[in-house]
This record gives structure tokens, C-alpha cells and sequence, in this order.
């Protein structure tokens, strides 16, 4: 699984950061859907998951960085 993970707080965007950060994590995800579809790998976005599992996976605290995207990435039947 290949996460995206923001920052907290203030940023240069102000109240627009939350935003910019899930068009953001959008991009990533459809780069890897494409890199994956050219590596004849199969992708798959996870729908739904809790914050705080997901951030304890990847060894984030949640505190200060949230888990935005996570893609499961797989060789296809």
C-alpha cells in the first residue's frame, strides 16, 4: 500500500491548504494508477479506513500529518 500523508497547521495556503492537499493526494493517485497500468500492475484505491490504524501503519502521529490516499498495488489474475 503507498499512502499520502499532509501536514497540520498552518501553511502558505491558509485556509485553502486542506484543499490543495486532496487535489494533491488526487494527482499522486492517479500517477500511480497510470505508472502501475504501464508496469502491467493492477491498483486499487482503498475506500475507506480508520485515521488512527492507518496512521499507526505507516508510522505517522496523527497529531501532526493525516493519511489522505491509501492504493493497493498488486499483480493482476
Amino acid at each position: 500500500m503507498r499512502p499520502t500523508s499532509t501536514r497540520c497547521g498552518p501553511t502558505r495556503w491558509a485556509a485553502r491548504g486542506y484543499r490543495h492537499a486532496l487535489t494533491e493526494a488526487g494527482r499522486v493517485g492517479e500517477r500511480i494508477y497510470l505508472a502501475a497500468g504501464a508496469r502491467g500492475l493492477a491498483a486499487c484505491s482503498v475506500g475507506a479506513f480508520y485515521d488512527t490504524e492507518a496512521a499507526a501503519l505507516v508510522g505517522i502521529d496523527p497529531a501532526h500529518e493525516w493519511v489522505l490516499h491509501f492504493v493497493a498495488l498488486g499483480v493482476p489474475f
